[in-house]
């Protein structure tokens, strides 16, 4: 996402095959303390002016990235 925003590209999307992740990332979980350095790292990023979209794909459907 650093790259992205640097090299100033309007729209991304993330796919991963996490389901937890995606839902970590879109605040769809909820912690009992702390949000972790990584996540909200990734949240700032998502708050800037661009569009970003975080996806899940099915891990047999991800196998070009394996």
């Amino acid at each position: 996402m650093d790259m992205a925003w640097n090299e100033r590209i309007p729209q991304l999307i993330m796919e991963s095959d996490s389901k937890i992740l995606i839902d970590i990332v879109t605040d769809n979980y909820k912690f009992s303390g702390l949000v972790p350095t990584l996540v909200q790292r990734i949240r700032n990023l998502e708050a800037l002016e661009w569009r970003v979209q975080f996806c899940h794909t099915w891990r047999e459907e991800n196998r070009c990235v394996d």
